[in-house]
């Protein structure tokens, strides 16, 4: 397998005083099937939006690299940012994982509380 960069962007809530805090998160290029079921089945996620045939163009080790690649809407928790962080990069099979993460500043109540609940035993 050749060494080339994947991408994990976390998007997402998180603010302290919400009842619900949490983040939306993607995975780019991610080809095992498996993995976008455990993030759910592990609970570390409420939903994994898999959306695929994106093409990445980036530098990497000197060169112009460009790839088709899947990407992952994750929503979690920004409290199990760090594990669902350390889960990508166990499985993923690409050298590097980026992750970014950013605020939600709103969104759906009852939404934001599903998924606080689905994923509430991972983070207490």
């Amino acid at each position: 397998m050749r060494e080339v960069r994947a991408t994990a962007v976390l998007l997402g809530g998180g603010v302290s005083d919400r009842p619900c805090p949490f983040r939306s998160s993607e995975l780019v290029h991610h080809p095992l099937p498996k993995s976008h079921r455990a993030v759910v089945e592990k609970r570390l996620a409420a939903c994994v939006n898999v959306i695929p045939q994106i093409t990445s163009i980036y530098e990497w080790k000197g060169k112009i690299e460009e790839d088709s690649e899947v990407l992952m809407m994750i929503k979690t928790q920004s409290s199990l940012v760090p594990a669902l962080t350390d889960f990508v990069r166990s499985v993923h099979p690409y050298e590097v994982a980026e992750v970014i993460a950013l605020p939600v500043e709103q969104g759906n109540f009852p939404y934001l509380h599903w998924v606080h609940q689905v994923t509430k035993s991972v983070s207490d």
